[in-house]
């Protein structure tokens, strides 16, 4: 019985010392991208968020795929660039933007979306026409978020409050916005949690093309970045109901629609794979596995526990383990502080020195949060397409 750990083993991909390696499933990538342009209008454009899974490789499969992407710093725009990105599949959503790197995307990408955080940003942005801009917007919506990933309440660092009507609709006079931009959240469980808020949305865009029709301004609100935050655990039937509410919206098919999903691409197409190193229950109340990956690769975890980790053990030689009979155990990371635990009282078959563990579904927001805590080595990261596997990038020390 081959598994994808054995036939990586068989190939040769990994040495002595590879006591850790992750793995992206591009079949996987592209099954969840056709997922989401199925559930959406054949108008809709998706940028996708590069933070959630900074790997060049997979960034350049989803710009080969004519998807966009969504950058939160001018590096991510820069490494955007270096995987293949045109200028027309670039949207930049810092909240923290200095003026020479507007001025930096107005030479190098024009045409690409740049969504202003707050209104004291527009004076930046005024003279840069080279740009599509948009105005981010907090649409103050309730949302089944996780309260560190909630951003759609009153004291939020992102967006003008939507209760902020007409300062935003003299803005919109005044400077050259020709998009409104909303997200309120990440890990978002309810799929039509953010409905409300597009609604929202929509009616504030033709209130202001209202205004500037009224004024003799030819320009108008013609795009509507709808943000993205469904957690993973949104299945396909569950986005798609998403995206057919979002397209009953009334007005909504007079815009130029962009989503920006990250999780909800990313975490079903990654695993993780560490050796077990030694496992010690000598006075202690559950044995414990000592693993190569903790907090320094699942960082958001460790300290949120956002959802329950999904683990499978494999013998020495990439072989999996029968679960028929199971054992509480606990299993910890490398790190030298107490709380790399990745998992108390978790019932596994019984584990021993030089096995494998399996983390399933960690492709998003683990490898991008890389912590330099200890100083350890980001493993190698191996790919899969059609069962072809190959090394994307050799472990690397990070630099000090």
């Amino acid at each position: 019985m081959s598994t994808p750990l054995s036939a990586i083993q068989k190939a040769g991909l990994l040495d002595q010392f590879d006591s850790a390696f992750l793995l992206m499933d591009f079949d996987r990538l592209d099954n969840r991208l056709a997922q989401l342009l199925s559930a959406f209008s054949s108008k809709a454009r998706h940028a996708i968020a590069i933070k959630t899974n900074p790997m060049k490789s997979v960034l350049s499969h989803i710009v080969q795929s004519g998807l966009m992407l969504e950058a939160a710093s001018f590096e991510e725009l820069v490494l955007a660039e270096e995987s293949g990105a045109k200028a027309n599949q670039l949207v930049f959503d810092s909240p923290v933007k200095r003026v020479w790197e507007l001025e930096a995307c107005a030479r190098r990408w024009p045409g690409m979306v740049v969504n202003a955080n707050n209104l004291t940003e527009l004076p930046r942005l005024a003279a840069l026409s080279e740009l599509s801009i948009g105005l981010r917007i907090n649409a103050l919506v309730e949302t089944t978020a996780h309260e560190h990933y909630n951003v759609s309440h009153v004291s939020s660092k992102f967006g003008v409050p939507i209760q902020q009507r007409e300062e935003i609709i003299r803005a919109c006079v005044e400077f050259p916005i020709t998009g409104l931009h909303m997200h309120s959240g990440s890990g978002v469980t309810g799929a039509l949690d953010n409905v409300p808020a597009v609604e929202k949305i929509v009616a504030l865009a033709e209130e202001i093309n209202r205004v500037l029709a009224a004024a003799s301004i030819e320009r108008r609100i013609d795009f509507l970045d709808i943000g993205g935050g469904l957690s993973a655990s949104v299945d396909q039937e569950e986005m798609r109901i998403y995206g057919a509410a979002v397209s009953a919206i009334p007005y909504l098919e007079k815009y130029r629609i962009i989503t920006e999903f990250g999780q909800w691409v990313h975490t079903p197409i990654g695993s993780a794979y560490s050796v077990v190193e030694s496992v010690d229950g000598v006075g202690k109340f559950r044995p414990q596995a000592y693993l190569h990956l903790g907090a320094d690769f699942l960082m958001r975890h460790i300290y949120s526990q956002p959802r329950k980790l999904q683990f499978n053990v494999y013998d020495r030689h990439g072989l999996p383990k029968d679960r028929g009979e199971c054992f509480a155990i606990d299993l910890v990371g490398p790190l030298c502080f107490a709380g790399d635990v990745l998992a108390e009282n978790v019932l596994l078959p019984v584990i021993d020195e030089g096995y494998w563990i399996e983390i399933a579904d960690v492709g998003a927001n683990t490898y991008g949060l890389w912590s330099r805590h200890c100083s350890r080595a980001v493993p190698k990261i191996i790919s899969c397409q059609q069962q072809v596997y190959k090394i994307e990038q050799e472990r690397a020390v990070i630099p000090f």
